[in-house]
């Protein structure tokens, strides 16, 4: 456990450095930039080099807080950079498997190809896991956040596990209970249930194991989304982790990020049974 802290804080301070550096490169070039438009107001006194200074002081402003407030800020990256990777590399050793892990990859298409969430969001992926099961291969589990972005608003769609099975099933559809499919230039058949459940579908029934699967997963979970496509089947899972900034690696903490990436995996491995055919 010494060793696996020893790792992470030293990627923590890695990280505040780098940080430090862009901070710095910031507030320097603003200083700069001051200066010349301080000389440029004293050559051509305008109203617009004022103003512009005033902006450069600003932005150097900013860039001294960041720089001061850094050491108390703990970044999440080491957290899935680090922790999580390991905790994956012992979860192989100890359950002998061979799951692939990878920290914040640049996955976009296989989300915008279910139709769950609108393909205008954008998509921060904290890891991925590439899971086989005795049913399927080469599953993948992510874990991440899908969410449009404004001055004023942000709206979530999605903040926790989604993963991706390939199956024989043929038909489109969708199984939710908010939102409505967000397919481009495909019409679908819509039908509500008495419980609020939306059921998308293109003309044909929806497989009664997906439909269970849902039954399952939403008297589990706070909200879950299916979708069936391309001999596909994609769920999200909404708040299924509860990540926070840690300052150090202690054994609680080893054990508590443990057991949530381990019931992930458990999960995968239940869904995999529930659809296999």
């Amino acid at each position: 456990m010494n060793r696996l802290n020893i790792k992470y804080q030293e990627a923590v301070k890695q990280n505040k450095e780098k940080r430090k550096k862009i901070g710095q490169t910031i507030f320097m070039i603003s200083l700069l930039l001051f200066f010349v438009a301080y000389i440029i107001d004293m050559v051509i006194s305008v109203e617009a080099t004022f103003i512009i200074m005033l902006v450069f002081v600003g932005i150097s402003v900013v860039s001294l807080l960041i720089m001061l407030l850094l050491p108390i800020y703990i970044n999440e990256k080491p957290l899935f950079n680090v922790l999580v990777n390991e905790i994956v590399n012992d979860i192989n050793l100890n359950e002998q498997r061979n799951i692939d892990y990878q920290a914040y990859p640049k996955e976009k298409e296989l989300f915008d190809r279910s139709g769950l969430y609108t393909k205008q969001s954008s998509k921060l992926n904290r890891f991925q896991m590439m899971v086989s099961t005795d049913y399927h291969t080469n599953v993948n589990l992510f874990y991440t956040e899908i969410f449009t972005q404004t001055d004023k608003t942000r709206v979530v769609y999605l903040k926790g596990l989604y993963i991706k099975f390939d199956t024989m099933n043929e038909n489109l559809f969708q199984i939710r209970k908010k939102g409505k499919e967000k397919h481009k230039g495909i019409k679908l058949e819509k039908e509500v249930l008495e419980d609020k459940t939306k059921l998308f579908t293109d003309g044909n029934p929806i497989d009664p194991t997906y439909l269970s699967l849902y039954d399952k997963l939403n008297d589990r979970y706070k909200q879950v989304d299916i979708s069936g496509i391309d001999r596909q089947l994609h769920i999200g899972i909404h708040d299924f982790f509860k990540f926070k900034r840690e300052k150090q690696i202690t054994e609680e903490v080893y054990n508590h990020y443990y057991k949530m990436i381990k019931e992930a995996i458990d999960l995968v491995d239940e869904i995999s049974d529930n659809i296999s055919y």
